[in-house]
């Protein structure tokens, strides 16, 4: 598996983000900002999904805990956002890296 890296300015973004609005206000701007892009970017959640597998590894690596709630963060806006563009386009390639609501009859 190959190593998958922060970009510098993102790290610096996400980390003043959450110091400044806490992490519901991260977890609102990752979301909206993933809307945003879905204007221009084909799967913005897949580049969230691979982030936060990144900010867990920098976790692992260094021991700074505001890493592992920035990866947490970021799953849980890649699944929100996935989940939405589900619904709003059910033509849309499942992909299983994903969560599921399994609904029962």
């Amino acid at each position: 598996m190959s190593t998958i890296r922060v970009p510098k300015r993102a790290l610096e973004d996400y980390e003043r983000c959450l110091k400044s609005k806490g992490e519901q206000g991260l977890y609102n701007s990752v979301v909206g900002q993933g809307f945003n892009d879905r204007v221009t970017i084909a799967n913005p959640e897949l580049i969230l999904l691979n982030r936060s597998e990144a900010f867990f590894s920098l976790y692992r690596s260094s021991g700074n805990e505001d890493y592992f709630t920035i990866g947490r963060i970021l799953r849980k806006a890649a699944h929100r956002l996935y989940r939405q563009f589900r619904r709003m386009d059910e033509e849309r390639p499942v992909n299983g890296r994903f969560l599921y609501i399994i609904k029962k009859a």
